[in-house]
């Protein structure tokens, strides 16, 4: 009797693993992408919530350090120094300095990046923070005011990477902000913060775009929350922008149409390459994605997420990838991890795991490379990218099924041991050894899971 039970769960368990013979993963080092340039997040806006905390430091090793996300960039903001609330304003900017600070001297942070939500508010046309427009006439003095912050900065020992001069620049928003047409962007970045930048700071780069949406939303009234579109009408307008000076840019957030048009469903905005800017040799970063639906911390929602990161990297080519909110006290989706009220706890959520599949495995300066996936379900999803002798493999397996497969690198010899680095519903990044056997390696990829593989050619 009990080895008749034990026959009938070794069938079964048999019959639920899909693959046999294996499925594969076949790679091809020498078939190159894009260049990676890192993952990140933000903490612009809520520096100070986090600076509050009581475990401060051990939140953001979570975040930049070698147990946590290991992230490579962070986004601050460029503040209105002349804003209303003058108190608020200071305390922010003091918490983003120590944040910075400790993310590069102590995390050892690859990239500084800041974004400007609104400038000073008597630049502009309403003098206010929120709303209106930059004035012309002081397009020179903001030029001006971004590289002072820049030099800043770099005085304190904390070089910038990028400066951006708008924050969603279609997007007139109640909080701090601007309305930039790319008329006027154009003239301003080309005739005057790309001659101030490259005066007082050549090494300093200019990221531009940074709508709402990453690209042109399948309805006309909503082109103005266009990134794809704002880029490629300033390129239009000024063709000599090149990569060594620009990154292309924009958010990636859904767009509720409901909210802009009384009666429209919301519609799905397409995840493409910015051909434009590419052809140009720019740079495409996501530099701000997140989402406002109910707090959802679980595999579902880890899962949601990690298929749009592979999309960015596989689909839209993209160069760099940083998530809005790293830290905050929330109860929505804007956050990787959930800091509690009381300053004393915070929670993990599983997209903050999944998001380390990726910032984990894939180092600064890997290219994408091809990949081959031979009798795999068409739901799995695999991303593979490549640095010197170190090859990453991170594959999302939406499903219920139990694969087994094999990893094989096509044009170069592997050598040493595989591992392997599984988020599931009840780990994160658990670690497996594999050891090569026949043609490449053999291992189980589980049900709603994202793996990470990391070998080595010789």
């Amino acid at each position: 009797m009990k080895q008749i039970f034990l026959l009938c769960l070794t069938l079964l368990f048999t019959i639920n693993i899909q693959g046999n013979p294996p499925s594969k993963i076949l790679l091809y080092t020498q078939k190159k992408g894009q260049v990676i340039d890192g993952f990140g997040i933000a903490q612009a806006g809520w520096a100070d919530e986090l600076y509050m905390h009581h475990k401060r430091a051990e939140v953001m090793d979570q975040l930049f350090g070698d147990q946590g996300l290991r992230l490579s960039i962070m986004r601050g903001e460029v503040f209105p120094q002349w804003a209303t609330d003058s108190t608020d304003d200071h305390a922010k900017r003091c918490a983003q300095l120590w944040l910075t600070r400790y993310a590069k001297e102590v995390c050892k942070v690859d990239k500084l990046i800041f974004s400007t939500w609104s400038p000073p508010a008597y630049m502009k046309s309403n003098a206010n923070v929120s709303h209106g427009y930059l004035k012309q006439e002081y397009y020179q003095a903001f030029a001006d005011y971004l590289v002072a912050f820049c030099k800043a900065y770099e005085e304190a020992g904390l070089k910038l990477y990028a400066i951006s001069p708008s924050n969603e620049p279609g997007y007139e928003a109640p909080w701090n902000s601007c309305k930039w047409t790319p008329r006027q962007m154009g003239t301003f970045l080309t005739e005057y913060l790309e001659p101030a930048i490259r005066k007082s700071c050549p090494d300093v780069r200019i990221i531009y775009g940074e709508n709402p949406s990453w690209s042109n939303p399948e309805h006309p009234k909503l082109q103005f929350l266009s990134s794809q579109k704002f880029v490629e009408e300033i390129l239009a307008a000024h063709p000599a922008m090149d990569g060594n000076t620009y990154i292309a840019s924009g958010h990636g957030y859904e767009i509720p149409l409901s909210q802009y048009i009384p009666g429209e469903k919301d519609v799905e905005v397409p995840i493409v390459p910015y051909t434009k800017a590419m052809e140009k040799g720019q740079h495409v970063w996501v530099t701000e994605v997140s989402s406002i639906d109910p707090l959802d911390a679980g595999m579902g929602n880890g899962l949601k997420w990690a298929a749009i990161f592979h999309r960015y990297l596989t689909d839209a080519q993209v160069n760099g990838f940083v998530w809005w909110g790293g830290a905050m006290p929330t109860s929505n989706n804007e956050s990787l991890i959930v800091l509690d009220k009381d300053k004393e706890n915070y929670a993990l959520t599983k997209r903050y795991a999944t998001f380390g599949n990726y910032t984990r495995y894939i180092p600064v300066g890997s290219c994408r490379i091809e990949n081959e996936l031979i009798s795999l379900p068409e739901e799995l999803m695999v991303s593979s990218f490549c640095q010197d002798k170190q090859y990453t493999s991170v594959i999302v397996n939406p499903t219920g099924k139990v694969i087994r497969c094999n990893l094989q690198v096509k044009d170069a010899e592997q050598t040493g041991v595989l591992m392997q680095y599984t988020t599931t519903e009840s780990q994160n990044w658990e670690q497996t050894e594999i050891k090569h056997k026949g043609k490449g390696y053999s291992f189980l990829i589980p049900p709603y899971s994202v793996t990470s593989l990391v070998g080595l050619v010789k």
